[in-house]
């Protein structure tokens, strides 16, 4: 096999596996939800709470990211030399920022606003430790989410190896799971935020929230079956890869 045709094959090889990866991780974040459905449909929902389903949807968008960088060597480098340059210019930590405001809160104040003085003295809340763990590992993941999926826009962009076509479609995927850490998970901290402390009413903060996680799944979905498909094409259609998925369909 020619010196071309072999790398052809490998790089078309990595692709599909990192395709698979990324399969799996998209019904890893589903998961939860079936397993709620068939919970409710059981009528013990209380066994999943729905935060939990939603911190592993959003968490996806941080899973990613990190699949690309494992699976590509050329975009591991390229977003660790980035985080390097960085860390030289600032020493700003965005989780420890995030951290500290969390930590800051009175503890005895909002523990305060969330008991009931009612016969069993129990919290009125209960689902108090899931709210407190689901806004904690929001938060942290937050910042990286948005971070990492935007340094592998910018790889692609910039690194022209990196500019394949399957690698321009997780890339579209890679900017849906961007706005995931720029829109829903804030509005879930805000949300979460607000009810936990009493300080503002919540709701417009649950409904951006709602509104953002199932549209940015929806888009997840067909940014995945339009990776799916650019593979199917060039493992059935190899000969006619090229006339298939071309430059101008993609755009």
């Amino acid at each position: 096999m020619p010196q071309g045709e072999a790398e052809r094959f490998r790089n078309e090889n990595k692709a599909l596996k990192t395709t698979v990866y990324v399969v799996c991780a998209l019904m890893l974040r589903f998961l939860p939800m079936a397993l709620r459905l068939v919970i409710h449909l059981m009528k013990r929902p209380e066994i999943i709470s729905s935060l939990w389903v939603r911190t592993f949807a959003m968490l996806n968008s941080l899973l990613n990211p990190l699949i690309y960088c494992c699976r590509q060597e050329e975009i591991r480098n390229f977003v660790f030399k980035t985080r390097t340059q960085a860390s030289h210019i600032s020493s700003f930590n965005p989780s420890r920022l995030l951290m500290a405001n969390i930590t800051s809160f009175d503890s005895t104040n909002i523990t305060s606003k969330h008991e009931d003085t009612t016969e069993g003295g129990s919290l009125k809340n209960d689902h108090y430790e899931v709210d407190v763990a689901t806004l904690i590992i929001n938060s942290i993941a937050c910042p990286f989410t948005v971070l990492l999926n935007v340094l592998v826009i910018m790889a692609v962009k910039r690194r022209r190896r990196l500019q394949t076509k399957s690698n321009i479609l997780l890339a579209c995927l890679a900017a849906t799971d961007a706005l995931t850490g720029v829109i829903t998970q804030p509005a879930f901290i805000l949300w979460k935020t607000f009810e936990i402390t009493g300080a503002l009413n919540y709701n417009p903060a649950r409904v951006i929230h709602g509104s953002a996680l199932r549209a940015l799944s929806v888009c997840s979905c067909l940014h995945l079956t339009l990776v799916t498909a650019e593979r199917l094409v060039a493992i059935k259609f190899t000969m006619n890869y090229l006339y298939i998925v071309s430059e101008e369909k993609l755009r």
